[in-house]
């Protein structure tokens, strides 16, 4: 990490690698990204609020450049001021963890520059594997998934009125619980995804009663997706509703979110009364959206929005 304010760049002339050509304050870019795709993405970050949770990439270069006010970098345990026009140049190399935070009373811009993400494994612990973290309702403890949580999955992803309108099939046998865990679990906490949590109630946080998280609909437009499940014997119950308006709260704040989403088949009516219940909003539906089981689908689609 290192940054550089824009009058050390007005005239410094930048040569991109791939194509010979010399750039001023462009080169900053070129010289970093070369020919790759490179997407960019205007911020306004509220005082208090930081561009991500803390991480640091495993291969993704990222440039960020203030282009209002002033931001307070965190390094580790340390901290940065960086002042308005100046790039902070993020690199895999670099090995501590860091995020950027306006700690200052007014609104912050920023503009950041990266390349696509998809296979970007976002690193948030240099020691072991990330997990979200414990989050408590009134009634409930949401937790990281554990291989040791196979059983209570199984317990309630067996039963077909619980998959009746999931795109994925009841689980057959506890190994489908568990490759659901190392293979789609495991895999989004790799990349910093908080999906899902685990539910428990409080009386027994050792059980799992269904799942509920957020995951990337639109990293560059800062858009979430929703999703959960919960097992029958506690239908009805105002569960699924509070963990949802919880985790919502975290990734809104985590992530820097603009909006999260969810969606449903439209005979999925309780589905789409969590939704409403957790204070999102209906958008639309959408015709034919889904082929799932040798039939096409019709979708709901809800969202919330931070203004």
């Amino acid at each position: 990490m290192k940054t550089v304010s824009l009058g050390e760049l007005e005239h410094k002339q930048l040569k991109n690698h791939s194509t010979g050509e010399s750039y001023s304050l462009s080169g900053v870019i070129s010289d970093f990204f070369g020919s790759k795709q490179v997407f960019l993405v205007h911020d306004v970050l509220l005082p208090g609020q930081k561009t991500s949770a803390s991480y640091r990439h495993s291969i993704i270069e990222e440039i960020v450049y203030i282009s209002k006010g002033n931001l307070t970098l965190k390094i580790g345990e340390r901290s940065q001021a960086v002042a308005e026009g100046s790039f902070v140049f993020f690199d895999p190399q670099d090995t501590e963890l860091h995020c950027l935070v306006n700690e200052s009373g007014i609104p912050a811009e920023i503009m950041s520059f990266s390349v696509n993400r998809q296979d970007d494994a976002v690193i948030y612990n240099n020691n072991e594997a990330w997990r979200p973290p414990t989050l408590e309702t009134p009634r409930m403890i949401l937790r990281a998934i554990e291989l040791s949580d196979a059983e209570s999955i199984f317990s309630y992803a067996r039963n077909p009125n619980v998959s009746r309108y999931t795109c994925w099939e009841a689980h057959q046998t506890i190994d489908d619980s568990l490759d659901y865990i190392k293979n789609n679990v495991f895999n989004h906490y790799a990349h910093g995804v908080p999906e899902p949590f685990g539910m428990t109630l409080k009386e027994n946080p050792e059980r799992v009663i269904g799942t509920v998280g957020c995951f990337w609909a639109s990293r560059q437009n800062r858009a979430m997706e929703l999703a959960y499940v919960i097992g029958e014997d506690f239908w009805g119950k105002g569960f699924a509703v509070e963990a949802a308006q919880v985790v919502m709260d975290y990734c809104f704040k985590e992530y820097s979110l603009k909006r999260i989403q969810a969606r449903c088949f439209v005979e999925n009516k309780l589905s789409a009364r969590v939704m409403e219940k957790a204070g999102m909003v209906y958008e639309g539906t959408l015709k034919a959206v889904e082929y799932h089981r040798d039939q096409f689908w019709d979708m709901h689609y809800y969202a919330k929005v931070i203004k």
